[in-house]
């Protein structure tokens, strides 16, 4: 089984740091497949690959999220030709516990799988930063609308596959993981009505549990999450 974890990153000082923390631990399981993604307007090439930097062309921005997102496993799944069976997309301030992660997949589907590591419930309007210009009345329209956070998101690959070949199809209007969520109701709806019942990924929040797969580093304190990530890693690496 070979999985490719998909890091959403950007260039800033508190991210670099903990870009540079993940790399301590991330590339130490040979089942993973790790690439960060990030955007760069300066660049000529529309997609450059460096290391294990993916640098899209194209300005930061919540709405554009998804689109660096598909663009990653475009370039590594269809160009590449990289073969996989699961594909995780996170985040570059959340840690993954990788044998634990394994040992879930293991026991998962391997088709139609759309899960994470926390099931959210559209309880309030999109933020306006979180929808594109030409849509902000619909803000309100999403009510009830079922998504796994950004957080954490896994796929198997036939769906992942899907969006790569139905790029098209897909408009770049919604932050990423609502839209994610819209994509599978309206082209997997058996999926997304299991959303409830399908297997969740055990995720914890701002601290460390050894049975746990995903560890959340988010307080309003980026330097506090950082000095706690290099805590963590310590910890997975002893």
């Amino acid at each position: 089984m070979k999985i490719l974890i998909l890091v959403i990153y950007s260039n800033t000082e508190a991210y670099n740091q903990m870009l540079e923390i993940q790399r301590r631990y991330i590339h130490t399981n040979n089942n993973f497949d790790v690439y960060f993604v990030t955007f760069d307007n300066n660049q000529i090439e529309e997609i450059i690959l460096i290391d294990d930097i993916i640098y899209v062309k194209g300005e930061e921005s919540l709405i554009n999220i998804l689109y660096k997102t598909i663009q990653g496993f475009n370039y590594l799944i269809k160009i590449l030709n990289y073969k996989y069976d699961y594909v995780v997309r996170s985040n570059i301030s959340t840690l993954i516990n990788l044998n634990n992660l394994y040992k879930f997949l293991d026991l998962s589907p391997r088709n139609l799988f759309y899960s994470g590591g926390r099931l959210e419930n559209m309880s309030w309007p999109l933020d306006k930063t979180e929808i594109c210009k030409s849509k902000q009345h619909m803000r309100y329209d999403f009510y009830k609308t079922q998504f796994i956070q950004g957080t954490c998101i896994i796929l198997s690959i036939d769906i992942v596959n899907f969006f790569i070949s139905n790029q098209h199809l897909i408009e770049y209007d919604i932050v990423d993981d609502v839209k994610i969520g819209l994509l599978i109701k309206e082209y997997f709806p058996d999926v997304y009505n299991n959303l409830n019942i399908v297997q969740k990924a055990y995720m914890t929040y701002n601290n460390f549990d050894p049975n746990c797969i995903f560890i959340r580093n988010k307080s309003e304190n980026r330097i506090f999450d950082t000095n706690l990530m290099a805590l963590f890693v310590d910890i997975l690496l002893n």
